[in-house]
């Protein structure tokens, strides 16, 4: 049975939230406040922890940023629930580490199916390397190099970009790419792709022009 940490100040939401997940045989742990999650997290690391980025303690964003720079949560899958729908918001939470976001209101049932595709998550023994031009990608250590540089990526751009490496010359599609990072059933917004392909490109520097657009199609690593 999977345990599903919450941090949420609005009672009435977490409630919903709460019912929804335990519906579907989750088990359930709520927080207010971010500092009595992190201080749970000391103790317990739950399968999915789902973070509201605006609380009265601090910002949901400085939460995420906790999670993945701990090597003990590093891997832990996160969703965020907020009220921000500003694309450069969503962006930044994206970027500072998390899987995967959805904006209220929300219908419980997409609410569901993100938490389904988050858990569907599967542990490797062992993830190979991959390698194209001057580009490295540990998936296992969460490494990657370009050229003389160490590029820090989140654990989903970690993924992309190695699934880009190993397919190298070959047009991946959009759905494809979806399904391998994000989960079959998957159901949330198209864009999380492309910011995931856009955050790559930045950071890749001049070794991001290797990652072609196919207009309507998807990507090519060339």
């Amino acid at each position: 049975m999977a345990v599903v940490f919450i941090v949420e100040d609005n009672r009435k939401l977490f409630e919903i939230e709460k019912i929804a997940l335990e519906s579907a045989d989750y088990t359930v742990e709520g927080f207010e406040r971010g500092k009595d999650f992190l201080n749970r997290l000391e103790r317990t690391i739950p399968d999915l922890a789902i973070i509201d980025l605006m609380l009265p303690d601090t910002d949901g964003l400085l939460i995420i940023k906790r999670i993945r720079e701990c090597r003990r949560t590093q891997d832990l899958p996160v969703l965020v629930v907020t009220a921000r729908t500003e694309e450069e918001d969503i962006e930044i939470g994206l970027n500072v580490g998390a899987d995967d976001y959805i904006t209220k209101p929300f219908h419980i049932k997409i609410f569901l199916a993100r938490v389904r595709a988050l858990l569907r998550r599967t542990k490797k023994d062992e993830a190979p390397v991959a390698e194209y031009q001057d580009i490295i990608v540990d998936a296992s250590q969460m490494i990657c190099r370009a050229g003389e540089n160490s590029i820090p990526l989140t654990k989903r751009e970690c993924e992309l970009l190695f699934h880009l490496l190993n397919n190298a010359g070959k047009t991946l599609t959009r759905e494809l790419l979806m399904d391998r990072i994000w989960g079959g059933d998957y159901t949330g917004e198209s864009r999380t792709l492309d910011v995931h392909i856009n955050s790559l490109r930045q950071k890749l520097g001049e070794h991001g022009k290797y990652i072609k657009t196919i207009r309507g199609i998807g990507y090519r690593l060339e």
